[in-house]
């Protein structure tokens, strides 16, 4: 390995650490709040199209739904078919 590619490797790798970092902040965030979860790390894969996916928006009703699975004990949901 020559001295300008092991630069760019240490310097590659510091960039990889502040992405892996800020990353983890985010995963902190997500497992702090389902609701914060919902917003920015789920994506709704469309079959049809190769590689589309768009992200999910929460609406007020599965907000409140939401909530109510992650500070109730026990929820009763109707499942339609």
């Amino acid at each position: 390995m020559s001295v300008s590619s092991a630069r760019g490797y240490r310097k590659n790798s510091a960039k990889g650490v502040g992405a892996a970092l800020a990353y983890r902040i985010k995963e902190e965030r997500w497992r702090r709040s389902f609701l914060t979860f919902l917003r920015e790390a789920v994506q709704i894969e469309d079959r049809d199209v190769k590689g589309l996916a768009i992200p999910f928006e929460v609406w007020p009703a599965q907000e409140q739904v939401a909530r109510d699975f992650v500070t109730e004990r026990l929820v009763v949901a109707l499942k339609a078919r």
